[in-house]
């Protein structure tokens, strides 16, 4: 790993950088991570960790990422609002949509040399990193393991191409059956998560809002917890088993109980809220 991190840093990061710089000059969302990058430690050297009993820090590439765990920024603070929650994005288009009250910091990542991970990690201390999906970004992944802090990865998916990152996760949260998987097959972590008893998970169904009217997508009404059984409920759908499935099985099952009620019901979203 050692070998791999030197020549990711003395080789890909700055071709990386450079293509970066010369793109930016005809590109205004690359210009504009690019720029904001330089603003990063600044920032970071403002916040004030020291008023927050734990530091949680989330990376995500882009806006849509960042969805995939607004809801569980949200519970993190409504369950203590002493964790200062900073959130990082590759792309402009998290940094520049997202205005979210639950976050305590926003930044644009620092660039993935290996030096400036581990002096951002450094000056803010965070208890607990949390990446989305597949953004990895090795220096930074390397840096948190080498100071022993705590690296979560939600709404994981499998490619042959990730198992030298995922191995670098302390959890995995998968989402489908298949990923689950696949990923305990192919890397050595027992922290790889399907849902459990205790879990709350968020549910919402689109397409229906004169049954499940959807008024806000944070809401508590959205919330059910697994019980000491495994089961949730849901109605139209009844009693259901939801510990020892993925998110995607128990979406299957949720759209075929609802569809012996109601005609093609739409695009459930279902999000697993885990105390970390």
């Amino acid at each position: 790993m050692m070998v791999l991190i030197f020549l990711y840093n003395l080789v890909a990061i700055p071709i990386i950088l450079l293509l970066s710089i010369i793109f930016s000059i005809f590109n205004t969302k690359i210009r504009k991570g690019f720029i904001g990058r330089f603003n990063s430690f600044s920032a970071l050297k403002s916040f004030p960790k020291n008023k927050f009993s734990q530091i949680y820090w989330f990376h995500c590439a882009s806006f849509g990422e960042y969805q995939q765990v607004e809801t569980l920024i949200e519970q993190i603070k409504k369950r203590d609002q002493g964790i200062g929650i900073i959130t990082s994005f590759f792309s402009p288009s998290g940094f520049e949509n997202v205005n979210d009250r639950n976050i305590d910091l926003k930044i644009y990542l620092p660039f993935d040399f290996i030096f400036l991970s581990f002096r951002a990690l450094r000056i803010v201390k965070p208890n607990k990193i949390f990446f989305t999906s597949s953004d990895f970004w090795p220096s930074f992944l390397f840096a948190a393991n080498q100071l022993n802090i705590s690296t979560v990865l939600t709404s994981a998916r499998y490619r042959k191409s990730y198992n030298i990152f995922l191995k670098m996760f302390n959890k995995i949260f998968c989402v489908s059956d298949d990923d689950y998987h696949q990923i305990k097959m192919n890397i050595s972590n027992d922290e790889i998560y399907k849902i459990g008893n205790g879990d709350q998970i968020s549910i919402m169904v689109w397409g229906l809002p004169e049954v499940f009217p959807i008024t806000n997508t944070n809401s508590e009404t959205n919330l059910r917890r697994v019980d000491s059984n495994g089961n949730i409920y849901f109605p139209y759908a009844g009693i259901m088993k939801a510990s020892g499935k993925t998110q995607d099985e128990l979406r299957r099952n949720l759209t075929n109980e609802l569809s012996k009620n109601f005609t093609n019901p739409q695009n459930m979203t279902i999000s697993k809220r885990n105390q970390f």
